[in-house]
């Protein structure tokens, strides 16, 4: 289809390098475990987990930790090992890993005391104890797959590190329906949005600030509330995320998703792991990849974008090295321009109590100075 490979074509431009499109012989197309009545499968070439024939929503992370775990079934995983092939370029603390556990063993229905599935090794790691089935890339799906008997375990590790299964985490829908006033405060953020490329917008904990965002500010925009040289405009790209623990991370794995859903899943892949190489280089890196997803996919009428940065305190909190965090910050600032081919509008959302962490960095204390909107705490209607 022409389309498609104009799309590609913009994809690969900036990408420098088309990364490789063919897996290990080793790795397998379908891991199936549990029983006849109760089936889990892990079609990896699609990177889609099913329960019973039916999807499960999973994000990429724990379908990383997922298939780890299958192709190292029977044998002890240690943490140091999952942990490097899972982050590979970053420093996360353990509790990553003890939470992507804990929320795969929620979606297998494991409890953690039944050891059906994933055995906690006290001071060591994981194990996976079902049996695992592996059929081959050229097998029928209706054919009976033979056990997994890798010699090797180290091919998955390896694999695993350098290639991210991205079903991008689904960003939250607006429910309008849940959300109690604010309608100043929205309106407030557009008038501010239009005047300025970067706004932050601090509050309290618990004053509503996500909610604003969520409930309040991204449905007005997407209704023509924003308006450009008189025009209402209706089409964005919204990409709403956290910095968390790996802020360069994160931020690769939600783009491709949040800005180009139209993607076909294997260039998703293949972009997130580009972004996870060249976003931390900084210097307009980041504008580059939003503008290549941004023309790849909408070649006409092109929408503005939206980067929403929702508790942006996990920057001071959660990131660690101080030298990520100025990358992280300059990505971003370079990022925000309206006055380009593609318009990019960035929203920092922070907790009022790390105002002061922000005045040691020259273009956040330069923000707090030119675009700040303090929301109160908000009283939610009561159902009488």
């Amino acid at each position: 289809m022409p389309g498609h490979e104009r799309t590609r074509r913009i994809l690969w431009s900036w990408l420098g390098a088309r990364a490789s499109e063919q897996m290990d012989e080793k790795m397998g197309s379908f891991y199936e475990f549990g029983t006849l009545a109760d089936t889990f499968r892990l079609d990896v070439k699609k990177r889609r987990l099913t329960h019973n024939g039916k999807e499960i929503t999973v994000t990429p992370k724990v379908l990383d930790v997922l298939l780890l775990l299958l192709q190292n079934s029977g044998n002890v995983l240690e943490k140091g090992r999952l942990m490097k092939a899972l982050w590979p370029e970053s420093f996360v603390e353990e509790g990553n890993l003890s939470q992507n556990i804990f929320v795969l063993r929620k979606i297998l229905g494991d409890d953690g005391n039944s050891n059906r599935f994933i055995q906690t090794i006290p001071r060591r790691g994981y194990k996976f104890l079902a049996q695992v089935r592996r059929m081959d890339v050229a097998s029928d799906e209706n054919t009976p797959g033979r056990d997994n008997e890798y010699s090797d375990h180290s091919c998955a590790l390896d694999y695993c590190s350098q290639h991210s299964f991205c079903r991008s985490p689904q960003i939250l829908k607006p429910n309008s329906r849940l959300f109690f006033g604010g309608d100043s405060d929205t309106d407030e953020l557009i008038r501010r949005l239009a005047r300025f490329p970067v706004l932050v917008i601090i509050g309290n904990s618990g004053s509503g600030k996500s909610s604003l965002i969520r409930e309040g500010l991204i449905p007005a925009l997407r209704q023509g509330h924003f308006r450009w040289e008189g025009q209402p405009i209706c089409s964005w790209r919204v990409a709403l995320f956290r910095p968390a623990s790996s802020p360069f991370d994160y931020l690769a794995e939600i783009l491709p998703g949040a800005l180009a859903p139209e993607l076909a899943l294997e260039d998703q892949t293949e972009f997130i792991e580009a972004c996870r190489n060249k976003l931390p280089t900084g210097g307009n890196s980041l504008r580059n990849a939003i503008i290549t997803l941004v023309q790849a996919t909408a070649p006409e009428g092109q929408p503005r974008v939206l980067l929403v940065v929702d508790q942006f305190e996990e920057i001071f909190t959660l990131t660690q090295n101080d030298e990520v965090r100025k990358r992280y910050f300059d990505a971003l600032f370079r990022a925000s321009c309206v006055d380009r081919a593609v318009p990019v509008h960035l929203v920092l959302v922070l907790c009022s109590d790390f105002y002061s962490n922000c005045l040691g960095y020259k273009t956040l204390s330069r923000c707090l100075k030119t675009n700040v909107y303090n929301i109160q705490t908000r009283q939610l209607a009561q159902s009488s």
